[in-house]
């Protein structure tokens, strides 16, 4: 009877509470933060230095962020705009935690689907990303995973094909998707031509 009372006051608080669904919620954070660790490395290898093409319609960028997100995450914390230039390496990682994480909702996925649709956030926007992942709810895992990166190919090709501007970054696009299916282990389908069979020649051909 006495072990039993010391387990039991050792599993709870002092005010007599379990500890355990608070410790199982700061494990589950502590996972997040893992993987959200993880998925930014993979993001920064393709958003690293600053960028001011014309044609990207982004405009002036740093590390993936635009200065419109910038100004955006400056008044939300109530600071004064400055150039994204400036943008330190915390302020980096909050804006991609809160603006594209948290908001994609990429924390409650699996790990593979969870970095696929991150970074398609941050490429894309959370809202086209949610409209793919739409598309592949309710597929197995692998599949959906799949799917969902040839849907963003053929997006990125549309848009080559439609709007002329984009088509210099097409290849850089598709090598980042490429990317993508080596870090979460998944083959891009190929399709292959239907071929006719043909009979065996007979043993006599054959000889000749």
């Amino acid at each position: 009877m006495n072990g039993k009372r010391e387990r039991g006051s050792r599993e709870q608080g002092s005010q007599g509470h379990d500890r355990r669904p608070a410790e199982k919620a700061r494990g589950q954070r502590d996972r997040e933060s893992r993987r959200f660790n993880e998925a930014l490395k993979f993001v920064l290898r393709w958003e690293g230095g600053v960028s001011h093409d014309p044609a990207d319609r982004g405009g002036l960028t740093k590390q993936g962020v635009t200065q419109k997100t910038y100004d955006r995450y400056r008044t939300r914390e109530g600071k004064p705009p400055q150039s994204v230039r400036s943008m330190t390496a915390k302020e980096v990682r909050e804006i991609y935690r809160r603006d594209y994480w948290d908001r994609s909702g990429a924390g409650s996925l699996s790990p593979k689907l969870g970095l696929v649709h991150f970074d398609t956030a941050v490429n894309m926007g959370p809202r086209r990303a949610s409209q793919f992942l739409k598309t592949v709810n309710g597929l197995p895992h692998r599949q959906a995973v799949t799917e969902y990166l040839e849907k963003r190919d053929a997006f990125y090709r549309r848009l080559a094909e439609r709007k002329p501007s984009q088509r210099k970054f097409l290849k850089g696009w598709l090598r980042r998707t490429a990317a993508l299916r080596g870090e979460v282990s998944v083959e891009r389908p190929v399709s292959r031509p239907r071929i006719r069979k043909r009979s065996a020649p007979r043993m006599a051909e054959r000889g000749r």
